[in-house]
């Protein structure tokens, strides 16, 4: 058998056997993602915790490397990062009400701006189905214009729903693809060497 064949073998197989776990991921990411809709505003909540431990966890890691290795890159890139990752998490774990209105706040300008920036590259260059660029664009303008409009109050429910939508749709590409590898990959047995 050759090097590549070999390598096909062995591919193949190792993805017959993530078929399952991308087929369980999938059906785990959708039942969060619609718990997540039913319950947005406790899902916000939990973003926050979850993105601000991250960061200090991050901030913890960078930290650690930059007193480990007390090199340059350490000195330059890991301790600042790491302190910036570190600060801003503990605000957000120490505010979270205060946070998720300033993230909300910070999601709805992003969401305007890039809108307007895929409406005005989409409309300029014209690329093939322009059309749905500039209509995402718009519609990006527009949820992130509602999203300002009802700020505070959208700060309940933005975060949570934007969340569990990720979930739900990644959930559903997981689930697909597993299904679609399982149907593809399931029947098929290695080939013999010739």
């Amino acid at each position: 058998m050759s090097f590549a064949e070999d390598v096909r073998e062995s591919l193949t197989t190792e993805v017959r056997r993530s078929s399952s776990r991308m087929i369980a991921l999938g059906i785990v990411a959708i039942a969060l993602g619609g718990a997540g809709l039913a319950y947005a505003n406790v899902m916000t909540v939990t973003s926050i915790f979850v993105f601000g431990s991250a960061l200090v966890m991050g901030g913890v890691v960078h930290i650690y490397q930059a007193a480990k290795y007390r090199d340059m890159i350490g000195l330059m890139h890991d301790l600042p990062v790491g302190l910036f990752q570190t600060v801003v998490g503990a605000l957000l774990l120490s505010k979270p009400g205060a946070s998720v209105a300033g993230l909300t706040l910070i999601t709805a300008a992003l969401l305007i701006v890039v809108g307007i920036h895929r409406t005005i590259l989409a409309a300029a260059f014209k690329p093939p189905s322009w059309g749905w660029a500039v209509a995402s664009g718009l519609a990006s303008i527009l949820l992130g214009g509602m999203t300002w409009r009802e700020w505070p109050s959208s700060s309940l429910w933005l975060l949570g729903s934007l969340v569990s939508a990720y979930l739900l749709v990644s959930g559903w590409s997981y689930l697909m693809f597993g299904l679609a590898v399982r149907k593809e990959l399931g029947g098929i047995a290695p080939q013999p060497a010739t």
